[in-house]
């Protein structure tokens, strides 16, 4: 598998192997093909759901910037951060 850069012009979407449910301030991803259930916290679940929108990177950071009060540095570095997790666990494809 050939592994894609994440950088804040990288757009993505969720893998078809994936299905997801947020349950409260929580999301649960479970990859179809291992049983695999991943936990997301209400951050990860709010990025997890602004990458189905297909936007790129950089915008999901400034909407974290917005709606968890972090700053952009920091949003930018955690949003990379937790594309290059899901890439990992085949969770996001490009789009």
């Amino acid at each position: 598998m050939t592994k894609l850069a994440v950088s804040p012009d990288s757009r993505f979407k969720h893998a078809p192997n994936t299905a997801w449910r947020r349950i409260e301030d929580e999301g649960v991803i479970l990859d179809l093909r291992t049983s695999v259930y991943f936990s997301l916290n209400d951050t990860a679940a709010f990025i997890w759901e602004r990458v189905g929108e297909g936007l790129p990177a950089e915008e999901i950071a400034a909407r974290v910037t917005e709606d968890f009060e972090q700053s952009l540095e920091s949003a930018r570095r955690d949003v990379l951060e937790l594309l290059r997790d899901f890439q990992k666990n085949e969770l996001i494809v490009s789009a």
